[in-house]
């Protein structure tokens, strides 16, 4: 089996473990919730140089302007990301050939989704929240178009970018 074919397989599981939390594939790296007015992502970086991943979360308006997605969420760094020493082993987010390492990886990818991801997501449903928060991921432009989105004042053009830009 081939690199890429052992992503694809660490990917899989990925996405299956992601379906009842509501988030689906839409592009080769993305997995999207798409809500009422903004998109939560997530995005698994492959490095070319090895057999590793780095993981992003964000959120995106939809109404945003802004012709790329913005990384604007947690992300694991190298290896295991650990917010005030919440877990004190740290996990690798890399595979080898062997079929117990790819098992590893996948399991440590989807523990990191679920463990910082889901409860960073759910703290960010409420449009409220993305814009009164100070910890809001949002710059103020994207608390803007926000706030259009909210009051129906959405620009086509920049809902067909977002689409574009997450594969949707």
């Amino acid at each position: 089996m081939n690199k890429h074919q052992q992503k694809e397989r660490i990917f899989k599981t990925i996405s299956d473990g992601l379906l009842p939390e509501g988030f689906k594939r839409s592009k080769s790296s993305f997995w999207v919730k798409e809500l009422s007015n903004t998109i939560q992502f997530i995005h698994i970086h492959t490095f070319s140089f090895n057999y590793s991943f780095r993981v992003h979360l964000g959120i995106r308006v939809k109404n945003d302007s802004f012709g790329e997605i913005s990384l604007n969420g947690p992300y694991s760094g190298d290896g295991w990301w650990q917010p005030a020493k919440l877990m004190s082993k740290k996990r690798t987010l890399a595979f080898t050939d062997l079929e117990h390492s790819i098992e590893i990886c996948a399991k440590n990818l989807s523990e990191y989704i679920q463990t910082i991801g889901m409860p960073w997501f759910l703290k960010f449903e409420d449009d409220k929240e993305l814009v009164n928060n100070q910890l809001s991921p949002l710059k103020d432009d994207e608390k803007t178009a926000l706030i259009g989105m909210i009051k129906g004042n959405a620009l086509s053009k920049n809902l067909e970018l977002t689409n574009k830009i997450l594969g949707l």
